[in-house]
């Protein structure tokens, strides 16, 4: 499929500078560089975790020793507080050695990784985000008048709202370091020495896809799990390389990351929090039907209506 056929109203009118996907050519783009910056990010990531560790070891060694796989009602709340801050923290340090790789090795500015407008698009971001957390509200609600069994109430107020500062500090923190670096500084790398927008999609959804196959959630609920994730992996790629920038990619995923976090969990999750609702990791089959339906209406809605002329 060209360039031209690709694009039913996604892509705004360009301005002068490269497209979004394409800003891999920017600044210093030999081949060599890309190689030296992957273990750059990785250096970082892991210096920064080996500080991590040793700071919440000091405060409570069982913060880390349940790795953020224990349930948080078998935990004091600090331990458990400490155990999510161990697991997520660590992609404050991956953001850290994206921006920095970018900078340092390729002389590229952090907006590079953000976007291929003039500026950051804040109202498509936001818009994503609050149609998908509505669309997400509207499912939780039909699963529950179709099988209350499988959604079930477990609120508790004290310690969900002991930990509604931490998600919403360090889950926006999560999902801004894997959005820059899958959707794009390796999508920008792809787009370096591959010009089909196709191939720029696949190969990073495939990497994102592959690097959550361990969740609990996927481990438990079996295949379709793995098609819920690589559901979500491509959609994601595809917002950022035809939507030009990581705006509603960015929103799409702080959107489904916030409601697991917060209203409705995985029975198996491996970054357990207090949730409004725990759902049965055997219904994947409603949550792939779901996760389609979700994604195809945001695109109607917010995407494709849309013709963006330009930064807002």
């Amino acid at each position: 499929m060209s360039d031209a056929t690709f694009d039913p109203g996604l892509t705004a009118a360009q301005p002068a500078q490269r497209r979004f996907w394409e800003q891999g050519h920017l600044g210093k783009s030999a081949p060599w560089l890309f190689v030296l910056s992957l273990p750059l990010i990785l250096a970082i990531v892991l210096l920064g975790t080996v500080v991590m560790g040793v700071v919440v070891g000091a405060l409570d060694p069982s913060g880390i020793e349940s790795g953020g796989q224990g349930d948080w009602r078998s935990l004091p709340l600090k331990t458990a507080l400490l155990s999510f801050g161990f697991v997520m923290l660590p992609f404050a340090f991956l953001l850290l050695g994206v921006v920095l790789a970018n900078k340092a090795v390729h002389g590229r500015g952090l907006r590079s990784l953000l976007t291929g407008q003039g500026r950051f698009r804040w109202a498509q971001a936001l818009t994503s985000l609050t149609v998908i957390l509505v669309l997400a509200l509207a499912v939780l609600a039909a699963g529950r008048l179709l099988s209350p069994e499988a959604v079930v109430f477990v609120l508790d107020p004290e310690a969900f709202l002991i930990f509604l500062p931490f998600v919403l500090v360090l889950v926006p923190i999560q999902v801004l370091a894997e959005e820059v670096f899958f959707r794009g500084y390796l999508v920008q790398a792809v787009g370096r020495f591959v010009a089909r927008r196709w191939v720029v999609i696949l190969l990073p959804t495939l990497l994102f896809w592959g690097a959550h196959l361990n969740n609990g959630p996927v481990v438990q609920g079996g295949l379709w799990a793995v098609a819920v994730y690589g559901v979500m992996a491509f959609y994601l790629t595809f917002l950022a390389v035809a939507g030009d920038g990581l705006e509603h990619s960015l929103g799409v995923h702080l959107g489904i990351n916030l409601f697991a976090f917060l209203i409705e969990g995985a029975a198996e999750s491996w970054y357990p929090t207090p949730t409004v609702f725990i759902a049965d990791p055997e219904g994947y089959e409603f949550t792939l039907l779901a996760t389609v339906a979700i994604f195809l209406v945001h695109y109607l809605l917010v995407v494709r209506r849309r013709r963006d002329p330009g930064p807002a």
